[in-house]
C-alpha cells in the first residue's frame, strides 16, 4: 500500500512539474523594463479599437509607412477579433524620445484589431535602426487574443535594409509565409510592408 501511495505522489508531482514547464510567463517573468512601458500603454488603449490604427502622427518626421497584417489562428484559419499592439524607434532611433528618457512607454505605438478574416493595418513612418547602432530598424508586435491570450509576435525586419544579417534573412526564410523578414514596396513615396503571424495555443504572459 505504502509502494502504491508513493509511486501515486511521484506520479502527481511530475505531471506538476510538466504542466509548471508548458504554463504561459506570468507577469513576474516578463522583463521589468518592458512591463512598465506596456502597462503604462494601456492607459492609452482606445476604448474601442478599429482595424485600421496610427502609430506615429501624419506630421511624425520620417518616410511614411503603411503596415498591412494578417493573423491566423493555431489550425492556420483567420483570427478575427484579436487586438494588435505594435511600437517601433523614431526616425533618429530612439523608442522613449529624446535621449529616451522623455517618455515612460513607447513614444510611438498604436492600436488595432483584426476584422473577420484577420486583417489589420497600421500607418506610421518606417523606423530607424538604434541611435547606438545595436540593432535594425524593425517593428515590435503583441498579440491579445479571448481564446489564445497574450502573446509576442517576432520583431519584424526590412528586407532592404543592409544591417540586417545573413542569419536573420536565412531564419526568416526558413519560416516561410510567417518569416519576420519582409519585402518593402514603394508607390508614390509611401512604403509598404506586410506581415503575417499565427497565433500559438499558449499564451505568452
Amino acid at each position: 500500500m505504502a509502494k502504491r501511495t508513493r509511486r501515486a505522489l511521484i506520479t502527481l508531482a511530475l505531471i506538476i512539474l510538466g504542466l509548471l514547464a508548458t504554463a504561459p510567463a506570468t507577469f513576474a517573468d516578463v522583463d521589468p523594463a518592458w512591463l512598465a512601458s506596456w502597462q503604462e500603454a494601456q492607459k492609452q488603449r482606445p476604448k474601442r479599437l478599429l482595424t485600421s490604427g496610427r502609430i506615429a502622427s501624419a506630421e511624425e518626421p520620417g518616410s511614411p509607412l503603411v503596415i498591412l497584417g494578417l493573423v491566423l489562428n493555431p489550425d492556420g484559419s483567420p483570427a478575427a477579433g484579436v487586438a494588435v499592439h505594435a511600437y517601433h524607434r523614431d526616425s533618429a532611433g530612439y523608442e522613449f524620445g529624446k535621449d529616451d528618457k522623455a517618455s515612460k512607454t513607447w513614444r510611438l505605438q498604436g492600436w488595432a484589431e483584426t476584422d473577420s478574416v484577420g486583417v489589420f493595418r497600421f500607418e506610421t513612418i518606417r523606423p530607424a535602426a538604434d541611435h547606438l547602432g545595436r540593432e535594425p530598424g524593425h517593428i515590435h508586435f503583441t498579440l491579445e487574443s479571448e481564446k489564445f491570450g497574450r502573446q509576442w509576435a517576432p520583431k519584424v525586419f526590412f528586407a532592404d535594409d543592409p544591417q540586417v544579417s545573413t542569419a536573420l534573412r536565412k531564419k526568416s526564410d526558413k519560416a516561410g509565409d510567417l518569416g519576420n523578414v519582409r519585402a518593402v514596396k514603394v508607390v508614390d513615396e509611401v512604403q509598404t510592408v506586410g506581415v503575417r503571424f499565427k497565433l500559438k495555443r499558449k499564451a505568452d504572459f
